[in-house]
Order: structure tokens, then sequence, then C-alpha cells
């Protein structure tokens, strides 16, 4: 028999302070008919319900707040035009694609000082295309009358979930959580070994602490981490390892040591009880929303943000369309759903550092991807650094670029998403200054 479903009023936080609020929302259960899942998405699915009961005492529920900019940009009021310039010559991108090519090393870091204002002509570094660059400084707003009905135009919401204001600074923690729990104070004593582009870690040894387990934890980064996050890690007592440039060769890295050692090594994506503890951010969006998404926006690296969060919205709200957001210069999970088996991609540098790299193999996130996710949107460099300007500028929020992806795809999508109800997941607010003052 299947035990009793948890009571349909739900109690969430839209503020750090509100911590009891009763929400009267939407549906607060996994349905248990046809929702055109497959049985493993709908076990999924009842694992993301009940991880979420199960964190909920340890992680914050975050707000969801309005973004009105961003409705009237995809209402035609100021639509958004990105100008690539450097070896993409100036081209004006206005739908999703999968292209993997992108500016070279020497062009993205003049193009990006262009956005941002920083370089003047005689600035422009050598070997770039100083022409393209001074005569193109910024994205192009172009102004066109509104292509919508003005009913359009009020049915358009446009909502951010603040996953960046969650402890540790991103959505990491509530699978870092939900695993020590189902692990067991016994078997963490043994030891972990993760592998990180930092916000994994972080979150894990913020539920070490949480949960008052005494359990040795060595944390292996890639040599190109970012600074702000390694340090953060070596404040709190860390044992860190570096290995490789690619995030994959260091959690192989990483699983042989902990196996090695005995102890257990526990993947950002590639385990089950991660996958449901991230995923309970889509959980909490159905719930404190009035309406059923029409759109949710991802950031993907691994995946298995994406297919916890995608499980259970669909199984709540099987028309809302889960959208898959990847730079262009590393889109390994695009390419491994296109292809129906993982592939193997370049390392290339992207300022979206938390999702890069490719993708280690069996992973059970590629099936859950190939099922629940409707499409991919990749973006380029550009796009993402813009992105977080414009979030800095116009919401006052600073975001990491993992969760500038979601905004920059949704303007790429913007004559799809007028009249509807669409998500952007803010993953994470953790960035560097290298990062930030290479955009500001």
């Amino acid at each position: 028999r299947r035990r009793a479903r948890p009571p349909r009023t739900m109690c969430l936080r839209t503020s750090h302070d509100d911590a009891h609020a009763p929400l009267p929302v939407g549906p607060t259960t996994v349905q248990d008919g046809p929702c055109g899942l497959s049985a493993d998405s709908q076990r999924l699915a009842e694992r993301v319900q009940s991880a979420y009961y199960l964190i909920r005492p340890h992680v914050r529920a975050t707000a969801l707040e309005s973004a009105a900019w961003l409705a009237q940009e995809a209402t035609g009021c100021q639509p958004f035009g990105v100008t690539l310039t450097g070896s993409h010559g100036n081209s004006s991108h206005s739908s999703c694609s999968s292209a993997t090519s992108s500016p070279s090393r020497t062009n993205r870091s003049a193009t990006l000082a262009c956005i941002s204002g920083v370089l003047d002509d005689s600035e422009v570094p050598p070997g770039s295309d100083e022409k393209a660059c001074s005569a193109s400084p910024s994205p192009s707003w172009a102004q066109h009358p509104a292509k919508c009905s003005p009913d359009a135009r009020a049915k358009t919401e446009v909502w951010l979930k603040l996953e960046n204001e969650q402890v540790t600074g991103s959505c990491k923690a509530r699978g870092a959580i939900h695993k020590i729990l189902r692990m067991g104070e016994e078997q963490a004593r043994k030891g972990v070994a993760l592998a990180s582009s930092g916000n994994h870690a972080l979150a894990f040894l913020y539920a070490l602490r949480q949960l008052q387990v005494d359990a040795p934890a060595d944390i292996f980064l890639p040599i190109n981490v970012s600074p702000a996050k390694k340090d953060r890690l070596l404040a709190q007592g860390a044992r860190i390892h570096h290995h490789g440039t690619d995030i994959m060769y260091t959690e192989m890295n990483a699983r042989q040591v902990a196996e090695a050692n005995g102890g257990h090594y526990i993947s950002p994506y590639n385990d089950i009880d991660i996958v449901a503890g991230n995923g309970t951010v889509g959980f909490e969006i159905v719930q404190q929303l009035s309406r059923k998404p029409d759109f949710v926006f991802v950031p993907v690296g691994g995946g298995g943000l994406i297919s916890g969060m995608a499980a259970v919205i669909k199984a709540l709200s099987p028309t809302t369309r889960v959208i898959g957001c990847q730079p262009s210069v590393s889109d390994c999970m695009n390419q491994s759903v296109q292809a129906g088996e993982i592939v193997k991609i370049p390392d290339r540098y992207s300022l979206s550092d938390a999702t890069v790299g490719g993708i280690e193999p069996g992973s059970i996130t590629l099936q859950y991807c190939m099922e629940l996710v409707d499409e991919f949107c990749c973006v380029e460099e550009e796009e993402i650094a813009w992105a977080m300007l414009q979030m800095l500028s116009r919401q006052s929020k600073l975001v990491e670029p993992a969760a500038a992806l979601t905004i920059a795809a949704f303007l790429r999508m913007k004559e799809r998403v007028v009249g509807k109800c669409s998500v952007l997941l803010m993953c994470g607010g953790n960035v560097s200054m290298e990062a930030l003052k290479s955009i500001v």
C-alpha cells in the first residue's frame, strides 16, 4: 500500500523572514493518474516530493520575484538583440540554436570589454577585431513597435526563482542535504569524496555542519576553478585536491580515490538522491505560482538539476515546457540528447563555469533529459555577460553566469513567450571578482 499523501495545504517561505506563511496555491502532490511520464520518471517525481519534506527544515524556500523588464522585452517594447563581434562578425541572434562555434579567447575578451564600455580604441588587445569592437560597443537595443496585442502583453508574466539567495549561494544545498540525510551518519563517517566546480562542494560542507555529521571530506576541483569559490572552501577548512581542467576528468579521479580509500564518491549530478534533492526547486515553483507556468528555463551542466525539476514539474503540470539552457561553447548535454548517447566535447572556456565540461559515462541524467526536457537553447558568451549586467542594473541582483543563461535563453525565445507565464531559475550567485570585472 502507498503511504498517505502529504496534506494539500502547504506552508512555504516567500522570503527569508516569513518562514511559515501558508500559500493557497497550485497542486501539491504528484499525480498518480496518467501524465505522460515513464515509470522511472514518475518514481523520480515522487522522490522529489518526498525530498522536499525531508530537507525543508534545513534550506530556504526562496522567493519568486517578478521581472517586469523582461516581460517588456518579450512583448516587443524593447526587443533584445545581441550584436556579436570578433570571429562571428556582426550577427543578431533571435532564436535558439546549438551552434558550438565561438569567438577566439582574445576576441572574446575584447568583445566583453566593449560590452561593458571599459575599453577605448587604444586599449583593444592586439589581434582583436578593432573595427567591429569600436563600431559596436554594446549589444543593440533597437526600438520597434510592439508586435503583440495589449491583451497578450498584459498576460505576459516573468518570474525569477531566486536560488542565488539560497544557503551557500546556490540551489546545490538542496541536493547535499538530501544526500546526507539519505546516506545516514554512519555511512558518511566513512568519508566522502566530491568533484565540484565549487557550488556542490560548498553545499556539502554546509550540509555536514548543518546536520552535525563529523565526516572527512576530500574535495576535488578542476585546476581552473573560480578563485572565489576556492577561497571560500579553504576558509571552511576544506581538504582540496586539484585534477584536470575538464570537470568530467576531475569527477573520474575523485571516484577512483574514493573507491581506493573505502569512502563514498558523491557526484554533483549522477546520483539519484542529488537529483531528487535539487529537483525540489521545481516542486516549490509549481506550488508558489497561482497559475501553471508555460515555460521553465533551467541551466544545464551534467543534467542533475533539470532532471529532478523536470520530472516533478511534468507530473504536476504536464503542459509546462522545460527549457534547458547551455553555453554554445560547452553544450555537452544538448549534443548528447541529439545523439542519443553521451558524447565527448572539447574542453572550452565559458563564463558559465558551473555548466562547462563533459558528462560522466553512464550518467543517469541522459535518459531523464531525453524524456523530460522539451528543448535546449544555447547562447553565446556575449549574451551571458549582457544578461548578468542587466540583472544587476535592472533587477539589483547579482547572479552567476550559469543563472544568466536562463535570461539570455528567454530573450532568444521572446516571440514565443508573449502572453505566457515563464519562470527563470537563478541557480546561484557565487561570482568571482575576476568574472565580475570582465563584464562590468
